[in-house]
């Protein structure tokens, strides 16, 4: 599976530095509007703000640059620095940021203003930078530790001629081994002037190309691929049959999300050892909506890896689960997890100190986990927040083992699309918090645990979620064993909801 897992890229200069591009929150820095996507025309002149949040527990300085916007060749994307920064498709001439540096006492915030300013002779295509937030190494010695936030900077020129262009440079066979899965790595390079995610297909050819053998699932990408830059994608092969010693032929189309077709390539692969398919386990997803229930199953390989990527939502949209392909989904002691169950709470548990619960849910796998992580996004109605509480106010909060509140500091709250996303590597119980008053100020979500109340207050809230979903539970029981035995046993095919 060595071939499939995300790289990680090390650095180790005057100082390390801990860096997050895909996410506004991490370990002590909170960024509010992370990312500026627009069209702009040649001349223009835009503003924005991005909100800078210490929520650390000590006091931090912090610091802005502008820099280049790229990708790593394993996908991920990547600000680089002004003297490295050498794309004509570049932004960062023409992009700052100030206040380029400030302090900020632990809970404090500051606004920070990005001025877009297009040449006249920009040119077509998109242009690319990144605000790149910093805070000072801390840790003694001569190396240090320094926490970043990269926001993305994509912009279109518009009225201009976006050309969506891309080379198959490569394709990587490594031998199979039986029962595992088999995967092709295929390397893309940027040719156009303008960004896209990307996709491949996979078809496998016996020797003589008159049988198709296998094809592969489908690929999925969360980063876009800057032009001029190249990046490798995993391209995992469902093979139908055992496959025999001898030559095989894998065709593989790269094209983009929105399907637009990229280029093509052939390469012929030898096996010298016979080739058994693996075997597969579906991931099941049940939402319980006012005495109804609504499935999905998505393919597993034996090991937990997940074959497609998850997309489910219910209890009426205002849940939705994305877990990407490739993450590794387990159940207790790593045997394939039970059927996820979602149910909306209630009553709503009792709020840690100075909150009000707005709405919680239950989602229960027993020792289910997730890496990486998988994503939670909770949809709200302005009418559930408290009267004279912000949106920007609204936290996501669980509960762990010891009934403890946990609030998580990676949850973003979209106030365009009333919505709260968060990541998590297991389930529980979520709830989306508010202020108990209009007066109350969230100080930075550093990690906070709260006692529910006494042991006698907990023990009257698990009678009341035990009752409350114990009827949800009986009524779908034979429902939840017959989703059981429809494990399939191979085929990447979804489920209808």
């Amino acid at each position: 599976m060595s071939n499939i897992k995300k790289a990680t890229i090390p650095f180790l200069i005057a100082l390390v530095l801990v860096l997050i591009l895909a996410s506004p929150v991490f370990a002590g820095l909170r960024v509010t509007n992370p990312r500026i996507e627009e069209s702009v025309s040649p001349g223009q002149i835009k503003t924005y703000t991005m909100n800078v949040g210490n929520t650390a527990s000590a006091p931090a300085d912090i610091a802005v640059e502008v820099r280049g916007l790229g990708n790593y060749i394993t996908g991920p994307i990547q600000a680089i620095p002004a003297e490295n920064d050498s794309s004509p498709y570049s932004a960062r001439q023409f992009v700052t940021a100030t206040p380029a540096s400030f302090h900020l006492e632990s809970g404090q915030s500051q606004d920070v203003t990005i001025t877009v300013s297009v040449p006249n002779d920009v040119g077509d295509g998109g242009r690319y930078a990144d605000i790149f937030i910093y805070t000072a190494p801390s840790g003694g010695g001569s190396i240090g530790v320094s926490t970043a936030v990269a926001a993305q900077v994509l912009l279109t020129i518009t009225g201009s001629n976006l050309i969506i262009s891309g080379d198959l440079t490569s394709i990587d066979i490594p031998q199979a081994v039986s029962e595992q899965l088999f995967s092709a790595i295929a390397t893309i390079q940027n040719t156009g002037n303008y960004h896209y995610k990307l996709a491949c297909n996979g078809t496998v050819w016996n020797s003589d190309r008159s049988q198709i053998v296998g094809t592969s699932w489908p690929t999925d990408s969360i980063y876009n691929l800057i032009p001029t830059f190249s990046r490798q994608i995993a391209v995992p092969l469902n093979i139908s049959q055992e496959l025999t010693p001898g030559t095989y032929f894998l065709d593989i189309e790269a094209y983009t999300q929105d399907g637009i077709l990229l280029d093509t390539g052939t390469k012929a692969f030898v096996l010298t050892d016979t080739y058994t398919p693996m075997k597969l386990n579906p991931l099941t997803i049940e939402f319980f909506d006012e005495g109804q229930l609504s499935m999905g199953q998505w393919s597993m390989a034996e090991d937990g890896t997940l074959m497609e990527k998850v997309e489910a939502s219910s209890l009426t949209s205002a849940v939705t689960i994305d877990i990407l392909q490739e993450t590794i989904v387990q159940g207790a002691g790593g045997e394939p997890p039970d059927p996820i169950a979602v149910t909306s709470l209630d009553p709503l548990p009792p709020p840690p100190t100075g909150n009000t619960t707005v709405m919680a849910f239950e989602f229960s796998s027993e020792g289910i986990t997730f890496e990486p992580k998988a994503d939670i996004t909770l949809q709200y109605s302005s009418a559930d927040i408290p009267e004279g509480v912000s949106e920007t106010q609204l936290r996501v909060a669980t509960v762990n083992e010891n009934l403890q509140w946990i609030f998580i500091d990676d949850a973003v709250v979209d106030t365009d699309a009333n919505t709260i996303t968060f990541s998590t590597t297991h389930f529980s119980v979520y709830a989306i918090l508010a202020p108990s008053s209009a007066n109350a100020v969230t100080t930075g979500p550093e990690k906070q645990i709260w006692i529910w109340m006494v042991i006698g207050a907990i023990a009257v809230v698990l009678i009341a979620f035990s009752i409350n979903t114990l009827q949800h539970r009986r009524a779908v029981a034979v429902r939840r064993e017959q989703s059981r035995r429809r494990r399939r046993p191979q085929g990447p095919k979804n489920d209808e909801w």
